[in-house]
């Protein structure tokens, strides 16, 4: 019907992109400062076009950076050819659906949210038909309240999954195509929860692992540490969300970061954030059958990660130490599970350890962006000129943490609690040696993002597991059976 129906209306939010650029807009202000929470609740009260025009005043929208429907780009553009006319017609504000219709440059006019006109539904149909006349125009939608809109049209375009809103649209209008929209997996919510990262979490275990002999562990309380690492687990997950909710832009610019569930919208952002609040009342439910001065850290550790996602993240070399320190933070909640389970050494040497991951971590994401011939890494505070540095600060917390380790082990303590202690000092070996494959993996371009994932996929990386488990075991054996 193409030949008789010569205008394409198209919506924006859902439709023309798979998120929405209120939610969008509304986390790159809280960003930029969260204070605005609740100056918003004021302007919510003047209206929602008061509210949206407020934030889109105060926030710039990247529209390169967004989750383009594709399959309906190439429609549109097929229109086009035909001699169609395209209309982006939204209730989004309207500076930001300029932004989009100019990266784009599809559309023959935009018409938008003022400050004081709201273009919902019921409004699109009455300037629509004005504008086109009653049944002269197609309408490209994904909500339910577009069939306001689509009873008018000629024909329409529906961006849904859902039979219940297609079958309605039927008995409407024609029906010219139906484009389903991303739909999440289990595996889609497994990889946004980062089940992946829960071996970080395996820190819990430390020191009671260095502290209580093997045939104490069930009585120090095992179980206690279990439960903790489930708690830790629920509220790493919730910040995870949280810092790819206010980090959607620059993953959309990254190379593999693109693919991330909320990036790539296959979650939405009302959808993360219910997750996040059901883990936050699982993590706090479990807290209350654990020691309290663990819940203080665990408060500790989602302040600091907070920080880091809303400030920390940007600032050049402090984020790093912020994230060797979410890594101390969780050795640190290990020890207030157990009595006497305090070391400043084992602190010391975490610090130091997670320190060089963390580098290694910045090392890779520069060094992507320099082979993609950009000069800095988004959203962080590097440039390229500073790879060597990076370099040179990561390999030096290795060899340092070594050091500490060994220190640790001439310990009059270690040498009270392991029957034959000398047995740790290929422990030290282990550590540097695997550190150093490490960052010559990373220079090679052959480690991930997240050293962590590496690790997790690296076979050489079991088998020092494996060797850390044989000597652990052998410097506990009873003297005299070695």
């Amino acid at each position: 019907m193409i030949d008789r129906v010569l205008n394409i209306i198209v919506d924006l939010d859902g439709t023309l992109i798979y998120s929405d650029t209120l939610y969008e807009s509304f986390l790159l202000l809280i960003k930029h400062n969260p204070a605005f929470i609740f100056l918003s609740l004021f302007w919510l009260l003047k209206g929602k076009a008061f509210f949206k025009a407020q934030i889109s005043k105060r926030i710039n929208l990247n529209p390169v950076a967004l989750p383009y429907n594709t399959q309906l780009i190439a429609k549109l553009k097929e229109f086009r050819r035909l001699g169609a006319h395209l209309y982006l017609v939204t209730a989004a504000n309207e500076k930001i659906a300029h932004a989009i219709a100019q990266h784009l440059d599809l559309f023959d006019e935009v018409i938008a949210s003022t400050e004081t006109t709201n273009m919902n539904s019921k409004n699109k149909a009455v300037i629509c038909n004005q504008r086109f006349g009653e049944k002269q125009y197609l309408y490209a939608g994904n909500h339910s309240t577009d069939l306001n809109v689509w009873q008018h049209a000629a024909e329409a375009i529906i961006v849904s999954s859902n039979n219940q809103l297609i079958n309605k649209a039927k008995k409407i209008t024609s029906i010219r195509a139906v484009i389903a929209p991303p739909q999440p997996t289990l595996k889609t919510y497994l990889k946004q929860l980062r089940v992946h990262q829960y071996v970080k979490n395996g820190l819990l275990f430390i020191p009671l692992l260095l502290s209580i002999p093997v045939n104490n562990y069930l009585k120090a309380g095992l179980f206690t540490n279990i439960l903790a690492f489930i708690c830790f687990s629920s509220l790493a997950s919730a910040t995870y969300i949280i810092n790819d909710l206010m980090d959607l832009t620059a993953d959309r610019l990254h190379s593999s970061k693109c693919t991330r569930p909320l990036a790539s919208a296959y979650i939405s952002i009302p959808q993360a954030i219910v997750l996040t609040i059901i883990l936050f009342v699982i993590s706090i439910v479990i807290t209350l059958f654990l020691p309290v001065r663990f819940s203080l850290t665990l408060f500790v550790y989602l302040i600091i990660t907070l920080g880091y996602s809303f400030y920390f993240k940007r600032k050049t070399l402090l984020d790093v130490f912020v994230l060797a320190g979410l890594y101390m933070t969780r050795i640190f909640a290990g020890m207030m599970l157990i009595a006497n389970g305090f070391s400043q050494w084992l602190l010391m040497f975490s610090l130091f350890f997670f320190a060089s991951l963390a580098f290694i971590k910045r090392y890779v994401e520069l060094a992507k962006q320099k082979q993609k011939g950009s000069l800095t890494a988004h959203g962080r505070g590097y440039h390229i000129n500073h790879l060597d540095l990076i370099r040179t600060y990561g390999i030096a917390s290795a060899y340092v943490s070594g050091l500490i380790f060994a220190l640790y082990i001439s310990s009059d303590k270690v040498k009270a609690f392991y029957s034959q202690p000398n047995f740790l000092y290929a422990m030290i070996v282990l550590i540097i040696y695997w550190l150093s494959r490490v960052w010559l993996k990373a220079e090679d371009g052959k480690v991930h993002d997240d050293p962590i994932v590496f690790a997790i996929k690296d076979k050489v990386t079991w088998m020092m597991v494996a060797f850390f488990i044989i000597i652990y075991t052998l410097a506990s054996l009873p003297k005299g059976i070695i």
